[in-house]
């Protein structure tokens, strides 16, 4: 009989944990590029270590501006139309903050892969 209990409270729990969350609407934030607004730069530490990746592999560590040709595919628009605010980058990520068409998008960069942040690349469609 305990074993049947103890089955009983095992599958219960597995079965709670195991239950996706609800997916809430994202609120859509509005963003405004002022005039003669100047997009931030990598810091010179970053620089220096995309310089060395690049030398051994090229393509290994995406400029700037290939990260914001993915933004503006990803977007379905020009590239003239993707401004970045704000970065955070380190050796082997990188989180960025574009204002496209006026909406606040925010992607991250784990490595070579670059993808909106909070999706999950693993999920079916």
């Amino acid at each position: 009989m305990k074993k049947i209990y103890l089955l009983a409270i095992l599958l219960i729990s597995f079965a709670s944990f195991g239950q996706e969350a609800k997916s809430e609407k994202k609120e859509v934030k509005t963003c405004e590029v002022e005039e003669g607004f100047k997009e931030p730069e990598r810091d010179k530490k970053t620089k220096k270590w995309a310089k060395r990746m690049n030398r051994f592999n090229e393509g290994a560590f995406p400029s700037l501006e290939d990260i914001k040709k993915h933004v503006a595919i990803d977007n379905d628009c020009e590239e003239s139309e993707v401004t970045l605010t704000r970065l955070s980058e380190q050796a082997g990520n990188g989180i960025y903050v574009y204002c496209v068409r006026g909406k606040q998008l925010k992607y991250k960069r784990m490595g070579t892969v670059i993808m909106i942040e909070g999706e999950n690349p693993f999920k079916n469609n």
